[in-house]
């Protein structure tokens, strides 16, 4: 139980920092005026990444909320403390 806490907690931290850190960078770089401000290169490298990482968040945020990592945690965490206090 304790490893399945452990694993659930990495996993819940992982998406869960994947989602707020894209979701902080995403507005900034839609908000950039690329149709006058960039060479057309450069034009293209930021409206695919900013396409690729709206993907990232999206899937990242889908999966934790499909697998609930976080309520698993918490579950986990919860019944090993409880083991441990019967023990």
């Amino acid at each position: 139980m304790e490893g399945k806490a452990n694993l659930s907690r990495e996993r819940h931290y992982f998406l869960r920092v994947t989602t707020i850190i894209g979701g902080v960078i995403l507005p900034a770089l839609v908000s950039l005026n690329i149709n006058t401000n960039f060479k057309p290169n450069n034009r293209d490298i930021i409206m695919w990444s900013t396409f690729g990482l709206s993907q990232i968040v999206a899937i990242s945020a889908a999966i934790e909320e499909f697998f609930h990592y976080g309520e698993r945690w918490r579950h986990y965490r919860r019944t090993v403390e409880s083991l441990k206090t019967q023990g």
